[in-house]
């Protein structure tokens, strides 16, 4: 059976200032092998890496910011996060949860690191992945599917190879609790050292993954390292992993039906065309988004 290549690699060496104090790798759409076109329906991915807090630090302010088009979905993999939007909803994220947020029509959030968690200081560490909407469901209304990572779909794998958590679509006939507008498949794949599995995924679905902790084996020929991302062709239905760490590896992979429209994105904007984004502007200006 033909694996499914390796197209790029993309890694981070260090990460950039977001905001005041987030410190974050861009891999979709800023760089040039994971474009919005390339990686649709994927949009953008941010990873914070793990980031020492010490007590008493000041706190990392997002502000608030509006969405619109799409859906955004945050990871914790370390640390507390919070969540405040427009329609009056307040989440805290915990080591381990998943948000997902629908924008559709439109809404305006913040998120920042918790208070408390800060005044305690410690390791914080999370991914956020937007993911874009049909022009036929851009104008849902906004929603939030929030998972505690005890909800979560746990899989073990074979020969103590370690668990798979399905966020959303599905693995080995195990259904994860998000429910997506367009067919995704979102996994937290936890390896033992030395566990190896292999990923069976659409061949037509855009696919790739971000090495979260420790490194990897991909396809019993190629290393990657801990903060690099992957993207492979669609030239096969699986792939091999393998961590190669002491203390095991944690990837996030994650892959989609290609959505064929046309991309329209500025900022926190993202339609078909140009005069939508324009408009969407303007009712933010206008106060009418997340109403």
């Amino acid at each position: 059976m033909d694996c499914r290549q390796i197209e790029s690699i993309v890694h981070f060496n260090e990460a950039d200032n977001i905001g005041d104090g987030f410190r974050m790798m861009n891999f979709i759409p800023n760089h040039r092998n994971m474009s919005m076109v390339r990686m649709r329906p994927f949009l953008m991915l941010d990873y914070n890496p793990v980031t020492y807090f010490p007590s008493g630090s000041s706190n990392p302010v997002s502000g608030a910011h509006p969405h619109k088009g799409y859906e955004t979905i945050s990871i914790v993999y370390n640390g507390v996060l919070n969540h405040k939007d427009s329609n009056g909803n307040r989440f805290l994220l915990e080591k381990g949860d998943v948000h997902w947020m629908t924008a559709g029509r439109g809404i305006v959030h913040q998120e920042n690191i918790d208070d408390n968690f800060m005044k305690k200081g410690g390791l914080f560490q999370y991914v956020q992945l937007w993911v874009n909407l049909p022009a036929a469901q851009k104008n849902l209304p906004a929603s939030h599917q929030v998972f505690k990572n005890s909800q979560l779909i746990k899989v073990a794998l074979e020969n103590n190879a370690g668990e798979l958590e399905i966020i959303a679509g599905s693995y080995n006939e195990q259904k994860g609790l998000a429910n997506t507008q367009t067919p995704i498949h979102l996994y937290n794949l936890l390896l033992n050292e030395s566990g190896e599995t292999e990923i069976k995924l659409p061949a037509n679905f855009n696919t790739g993954l971000l090495v979260i902790d420790g490194d990897i084996l991909v396809n019993g020929t190629t290393i990657v390292k801990n903060n690099a991302a992957v993207v492979f062709a669609n030239n096969a239905d699986s792939f091999k992993l393998k961590s190669t760490s002491r203390d095991g590896s944690t990837i996030l992979v994650f892959s989609g039906e290609i959505i064929d429209e046309e991309i329209s994105a500025h900022g926190p904007f993202i339609m078909n065309k140009k005069q939508e984004v324009i408009q969407a502007y303007n009712d933010f200006k206008a106060g009418k988004l997340g109403l």
